[in-house]
């Protein structure tokens, strides 16, 4: 976690999602969705299971991490090995 004035940010998984989000998102769903679950996240899961092409600037922001990832036994060997 850094300070940054007015603000904190959180480096890994706090710092991009939020305990239960996926459930709520779930919920919301169930409530007032109009398309099958597994559609609607189909994309999302091809794209976890498949992976994309990495532009450019994709590379250049992911290497800002690069370090981390490296330094963290599990990340390496989830997102580097």
């Amino acid at each position: 976690m850094a300070e940054t004035g007015t603000s904190t940010v959180y480096n890994g998984t706090a710092g991009r999602s939020t305990p239960g989000r996926f459930r709520g998102l779930y919920a919301m769903h169930g409530a007032h969705g109009g398309l099958p679950w597994s559609e609607l996240a189909k994309p999302a899961i091809d794209l976890a299971r498949d992976g994309f092409l990495a532009t450019h600037a994709y590379r250049h922001y992911a290497g800002f991490g690069l370090n981390k990832l490296r330094a963290n036994p599990i990340s390496r060997i989830v997102y580097l090995d």
